[in-house]
């Protein structure tokens, strides 16, 4: 009986063992087709790479599962890829604006207004009619042509706070004293005592925006004193880190379908249709499809025109799709003698790659596989506190080459029928042993 229970053990044991060959998978720059040698700006403990066009068009994986980031030693080291993110630059201090009282009974326009501009940067000249001394003006002109800065409140300051007093203001902006924009319908400002005390609300939150000009109107009430002042807020910065780019010819298959290939299953999300000639107008339905055996899926309908001006060529704008990772796209146009030779410009937001820098340089970004993948690490929460300076990418260089692109044949699961043997040996030494308890409890026992 020993014997047996030992036989069953290293049965299961060997098993055991046989499963986790059979998940082991370990990675080498071989396995790859292509890679970049990682050229870091600066010693650091983390490096961040933009992604160049041609990884979305050497991998096969729409999620980029096929790329891994290798230290001099061939070991993968922890990575993670994510959005470009926008940048975002502390707030100006604030700042004064040049303030002109307006003393007239109606909303002040351009027309009302003599207004002296000599440079961008200059305050203006500005005067108005019907100008009363001892009057507290019911509106204000604020001139913020000097700014490139979002306003993002309004301080009002007096040189005596009046007293008991409690109204609204209404705020507005121009960019040419004409025609003006409401931002905020009436604020509550207010400068009471009660018991010694003072309560004074006087600043104004406004939605971020930019503008040359601010008008502030007293709603209802005036108060008793003159503004004298007004200090502007500024809102964070933030930078947008823009598009990338790519523009293809199209290839003519039949009259009115005109196709493109993007090379790779690009993430594009806005699409524009270039115009050869120029005073052109075209209507077309835009499709796309992952493979050439696929049919054909609509993505939008639009119309494309580019039109001669003294200016220069205007052009339609690009046009937004839903993230479309599709290698080809037709364009299909009901008039194609009027469309002449067209090309697609596909545009989508760029993608960084972090990696730490374990182990020994020169790191290797490698990609392009049809069966091997490298698990991701978020490193966000390590890298918040760090700087993470820029690398750069060197020529690319093949390392598998393009077979590891092609989906091979299946090997011959040589491991599957190892651990299928094992489990039927451990079967049969367990009905062995089931065999040989019925025996020796079916035998009659010896006489004492």
């Amino acid at each position: 009986m020993k014997s047996c229970g030992f036989c069953l053990t290293w049965a299961l044991a060997a098993g055991a063992q046989a499963a986790s060959l059979a998940h082991a998978a370990d990675l080498a720059p071989r396995d790859f087709a292509y890679g970049y040698r990682i050229v870091p700006s600066s010693e650091a403990s983390a490096y961040r790479i933009a992604l160049p066009l041609a990884i979305y068009q050497g991998t096969v994986r729409d999620d980029l599962g096929d790329l891994a980031v290798f230290n001099a030693r061939g070991e993968v080291v922890p990575f993670f890829i994510r959005a470009l993110p926008a940048e975002t630059r502390p707030a100006h201090p604030p700042a004064f604006l040049p303030l002109f009282p307006l003393l007239g009974t109606t909303p002040a326009t351009a027309a009302e207004m003599r207004v002296t501009v000599n440079s961008p940067r200059v305050a203006l000249t500005l005067s108005t009619p019907g100008a009363a001394p001892g009057i507290v003006p019911r509106q204000y002109l604020l001139d913020a042509r000097a700014l490139e800065e979002s306003v993002a409140a309004l301080q009002l300051v007096w040189e005596h706070a009046p007293a008991d007093f409690s109204g609204r203001l209404r705020i507005e902006s121009s960019d040419d004293l004409d025609s003006w924009r409401m931002v905020v319908t009436a604020a509550p400002v207010a400068s009471l005592q009660a018991g010694g005390r003072e309560f004074l609300q006087a600043r104004i939150e406004l939605p971020p925006a930019q503008a040359k000009y601010w008008r502030l109107s007293w709603v209802d009430a005036v108060p008793s004193a003159a503004i004298t002042k007004v200090l502007a807020e500024f809102a964070q910065a933030h930078a947008d880190p823009g598009w990338t780019s790519e523009t293809v010819q199209a290839r003519q298959d039949t009259p009115g379908d005109y196709v493109f290939d993007l090379g790779g299953h690009v993430p594009v999300e806005r699409v524009d249709l270039r115009l050869a000639e120029a005073n052109s107008v075209l209507a077309a339905d835009l499709y796309s499809r992952k493979d050439p055996r696929d049919a054909w899926n609509l993505v939008t309908r639009a119309r494309f025109y580019r039109i001669h001006t003294p200016r220069g060529d205007d052009q339609s704008e690009p046009i937004a799709v839903p993230l479309n990772r599709d290698r080809y796209w037709l364009a299909r146009i009901p008039n194609p003698a009027s469309a002449g030779d067209l090309a697609l410009t596909a545009a989508w937001r760029p993608s960084e790659l972090i990696f730490l820098a374990q182990g020994d340089p020169p790191f290797l970004l490698a990609y392009g596989s049809s069966s091997s993948t490298a698990v991701r690490t978020d490193l966000t929460p390590f890298i918040s506190d760090i700087a993470v300076p820029p690398a750069t990418l060197a020529d690319p260089e093949k390392l598998g080459g393009a077979a590891r692109l092609a989906a091979a044949k299946p090997p011959f699961p040589r491991r599957r029928w190892v651990l299928w043997l094992v489990l039927l040996g451990a079967l049969a030494a367990l009905g062995y042993m089931a065999a040989r308890l019925l025996a020796e409890t079916g035998r009659p026992e010896p006489p004492r």
